[in-house]
């Protein structure tokens, strides 16, 4: 074969074929390189005009780590599984080297998801946040609770910072290229992505979980609420099912929310709730229930028995009186006068008690606490 043919030969049999990778210096032998990261890399967007763009996949740890460097005010959110302290030498004891605890997982909001804890900040410092207990999560959109055990008592806590949720720090609107777009009231919890390879953090809201492109800006540990005050229950909604996209795919309402109010704007319907308002293409026209809710029932059925008053013994909390921890030390005070059912008796005190506070997981009320009050009820 001639020389000429050989080299036409050899060049076929090479296209298509990878150029051999030459090895970095000091590179170990079957060792994997990792690609480069893009120039502009970040957390989430460095500029406004980048948000169609993700630029790395998002890292939760990483977000909580340059946030705890931050100060927070107004309202913050503890984990789920965050451990609440009565001081903070009592923290900073329990401290250790324990890693950080995870966020809320948004991807399931709707699946039994976990809420955090709200808590009313009442200091900043540095690596722990001394807060209030709160009476009421109305008009807070942060995907958070009030444990039972605190529900009716005003005590003071320390968290650690680390074990606070990300959430969206004001108010936010991110409109996207097809029209449609979202609306979040701040305080909406962020938690880990349901794709991590499209680089954007989850964010809960009313119930709904879904991804979003979001600047460092746009993201804290704390907020002052913000939920929107238009009218949650218009006279007419969506007949379901009506089939709606968004960001150019599918979307899915929640289990649950088949009547959550739709306001139509041409191809463009809002779906509102009262953290959140999401702007849908709709595939279909809308059509609108405008019938009245709410079926009547049958009662009254049976035998009637003559009523009797008899006397019974309530015990009530005393608003304002002392709650303690487990080991009578003070904790707060008692918000509400509320009766007593069967709470945990510990040490002839009724308790409360809560995994996460960990000042031996229980607040009681001491006897001065306590006011027992003879009363006459109606039975039938």
């Amino acid at each position: 074969m001639r020389p000429s043919a050989l080299a036409l030969l050899l060049s076929l049999a090479a296209c298509g074929r990878a150029a051999p990778a030459v090895p970095r210096a000091g590179a170990v032998a079957g060792a994997v390189e990792a690609e480069p990261l893009p120039a502009k890399a970040s957390l989430f967007f460095a500029e406004p005009d980048e948000r169609a763009v993700a630029v790395t996949p998002f890292d939760l740890v990483a977000l909580r780590e340059r946030l705890t460097r931050g100060e927070v005010s107004g309202f913050v959110v503890a984990a789920p599984s965050a451990r609440l302290f009565a001081s903070a030498d009592e923290a900073r004891a329990a401290d250790g080297a324990a890693a950080p605890i995870p966020a809320i997982d948004t991807a399931s909001a709707r699946g039994g998801g976990e809420e955090g804890v709200l808590l009313a900040v009442v200091a900043d410092h540095g690596d722990l946040v001394e807060a209030d207990s709160v009476a009421t999560t109305r008009g807070h959109c942060s995907q958070a609770e009030i444990p039972s055990a605190l529900l009716h008592f005003a005590v003071r806590l320390f968290v650690r910072k680390r074990d606070l949720v990300p959430v969206i720090a004001r108010p936010l609107e991110i409109p996207f290229p097809d029209g449609t777009g979202v609306s979040l009231a701040a305080g909406a919890s962020l938690g880990p992505p349901k794709h991590p390879w499209r680089g954007e953090p989850a964010v809960a809201a009313s119930g709904f979980a879904f991804e979003v492109p979001l600047r460092q800006e746009d993201v804290a540990l704390s907020y002052q609420p913000s939920a929107f005050d238009h009218d949650v229950d218009p006279p007419s909604i969506v007949t379901p099912p009506t089939a709606f996209r968004w960001r150019g795919r599918p979307f899915y309402r929640p289990s649950g929310y088949d009547r959550t109010p739709i306001i139509p704007n041409g191809e463009i319907v809002e779906m509102r709730a009262r953290c959140v308002v999401l702007f849908l293409r709709s595939d279909t026209p809308v059509a609108l229930d405008r019938r009245g809710g709410g079926a009547g029932g049958i009662g009254g059925l049976g035998r009637r028995r003559e009523p009797k008053t008899v006397k019974v013994t309530h015990r009530y909390m005393r608003p304002g009186a002392t709650v303690v921890w487990d080991d009578g030390s003070v904790a707060g005070r008692v918000r509400d006068r509320l009766r007593l059912g069967k709470q945990v008796e510990r040490g002839g005190r009724p308790c409360w008690e809560d995994e996460r506070l960990a000042h031996g997981g229980f607040l009681c009320l001491p006897p001065a606490s306590i006011e027992t009050v003879e009363e006459e009820v109606t039975v039938r």
